[in-house]
């Protein structure tokens, strides 16, 4: 966590993705619509090792643990990752199964 990361809009849904989750943290400028607009804001950066280092040291306030509605989307996604490990480490069969909050 806490860590900018430049993304090129596109028709793809990670790019997409990418463009709403870096507008959703005020991250606009790391947002780019071209490749040599990708290419020119990586070599911009590289430049600005200072602001990238106060952007990043901000970010872990702008990024909630929660959504609007008190779900912790982090904490679940850790337990699921446990439970799977779990289940492998004891050799059962993948199977569906399902994390409470």
């Amino acid at each position: 966590m806490g860590v900018p990361t430049l993304t090129l809009c596109g028709a793809t849904m990670a790019g997409r993705q990418g463009v709403d989750i870096m507008r959703s943290y005020g991250l606009e400028q790391f947002v780019a619509f071209s490749e040599a607009d990708y290419i020119s804001k990586a070599i911009g950066w590289r430049e600005h090792f200072d602001e990238l280092n106060e952007i990043r040291v901000g970010m872990r306030g702008k990024i909630p643990t929660e959504n609007e509605r008190g779900f912790n989307v982090a904490g679940t996604f850790e337990q699921a990752l446990q439970e799977a490990w779990r289940m492998y480490c004891a050799g059962e069969a993948a199977r569906t199964f399902t994390v409470l909050e």
